[in-house]
């Protein structure tokens, strides 16, 4: 029996949703609707029905006669060019801890008489580039256009010398160096590189033979494709003087063979910081005309009785007293500069306990202060990085020369070697 108002609401409530029939004099209750259902769109649908514009939810939605139409702000592709010298040149391409690139533009019959390993050619079109587009083959031909004498850049940097390295270039290297027969002018046309960032085929004329054209047109494409931590370089000095100081460096382009790896030059045609591997290869020593060898590690035997040595007997770790060593090697290493001879100071990696004598050295002989030898010698060695032990003992050395620094070096505390 129903007592109550309440009850009768409920009750035909119950009926209705459930399919009872209720009498005449009784009113049915709708039962509640269930809240409506928004429809967002499918983001990966999204772009090709609003492009340009972000979802927004509601009648606010614009729509594709209120797109905005303005053009999108430019890019700015300013750069630097870099000119490196010789040794620096040298110090890149043994340094594993660099990604880079060294491209060498001079025409292919100068690179396959002899060439510097590591290197890779781009060499300029021929200059009858419609011969030449005649005599290729039908794939070749889609790199160049002969009527306009245009060609598409990308694509032919890819296909010279069969090598594929210049398609991810911008993501896989921080450092792009060029080199050619001679200097050219660094001096950014930035209406041409923003011609080449905008579009693959470029007008190029084959037929100039003004000094330095090819190279130009090469530094603007790698400047309109690099990312903001690629650094573009430029060896100025050419390869005739890469080739007169580092001849052993240098093979013909069929001699596959991969070069052994060098030490780092520190100071030009004297100083030398490098690994066990370095030390124990008589001919690099040769090579480099190095007959004193500074050996900092324990753990390690000297080679060949040929060469003078001083052994420091040390090992990499925080009980090592190396101060006690710094006059020491300091005097063996001006031994040899009286000598007029070159010496190699190695440890097992030529990170910790060989970089440190090379720091003491710099910087009783050559008044660096331990903050500026330490980045001197790191633009030349990247990998360098004394443990927590000799950089406190460093900061003292710099200390007792100089006084108070002038500044902090962040240096870790583990172990590198």
């Amino acid at each position: 029996m129903i007592n109550n108002e309440y009850e009768v609401s409920v009750t035909l409530a119950a009926g209705a949703m459930s399919g009872i029939k209720l009498n005449d004099t009784q009113t049915p209750i709708a039962p509640p609707l269930p809240p409506p259902i928004v429809a967002y769109p499918n983001p990966f649908t999204m772009k090709k029905k609003y492009p340009y514009t972000p979802f927004v939810d509601g009648p606010s939605r614009q729509t594709s006669s209120s797109l905005r139409t303005e053009p999108p702000a430019p890019v700015d592709l300013s750069c630097t060019i870099r000119n490196v010298v010789t040794t620096e040149l040298y110090n890149i391409l043994q340094d594993h801890g660099i990604n880079k690139i060294v491209i060498d533009l001079r025409p292919t019959s100068l690179f396959n008489q002899s060439r510097i390993h590591g290197t890779v050619n781009i060499p300029p079109p021929p200059a009858d580039l419609a011969d030449y587009v005649e005599s290729i083959t039908s794939q070749q031909q889609q790199y160049f256009t002969s009527s306009n004498k245009t060609f598409n850049m990308t694509k032919y940097s890819n296909s010279c010398y069969g090598w594929a390295g210049l398609r991810h270039w911008c993501l896989t290297t921080n450092s792009v160096i060029l080199l050619s027969d001679g200097p050219f002018s660094t001096e950014l046309d930035m209406a041409s590189v923003h011609k080449h960032y905008d579009d693959d085929w470029h007008t190029f004329d084959p037929s100039d033979t003004t000094p330095g054209t090819w190279e130009r047109f090469v530094m603007h494409y790698l400047v309109s494709r690099r990312k903001s931590n690629v650094e573009i370089c430029n060896y100025s000095a050419g390869f005739s003087a890469y080739h007169t100081k580092y001849p052993f460096l240098c093979a013909k382009a069929d001699d596959e063979r991969c070069p052994p790896n060098y030490p780092s030059e520190i100071l030009d045609d004297f100083l030398y910081l490098g690994a066990y591997d370095h030390a124990s290869d008589l001919k690099q020593l040769k090579n480099l005309n190095i007959t004193y060898i500074v050996n900092m590690a324990v753990e390690l035997e000297n080679c060949y009785h040929m060469y003078k040595y001083y052994r420091a007997d040390l090992e990499d770790n925080f009980k090592a007293d190396i101060t006690s060593h710094f006059t020491s090697v300091i005097e063996f290493i001006n031994e040899a500069k009286r000598n007029n001879t070159r010496v190699l100071v190695h440890c097992a990696m030529g990170i910790s306990r060989s970089t440190t004598a090379v720091l003491a050295y710099l910087m009783k002989e050559h008044a660096y202060r331990y903050i500026d030898a330490r980045r001197y010698v790191k633009q030349r060695r990247s990998i360098i990085q004394p443990n927590f032990s000799f950089g406190k003992a460093l900061t003292e050395y710099d200390k007792v020369l100089y006084g108070a620094p002038p500044a902090t070096v962040a240096v870790s505390e583990t172990t590198t070697e």
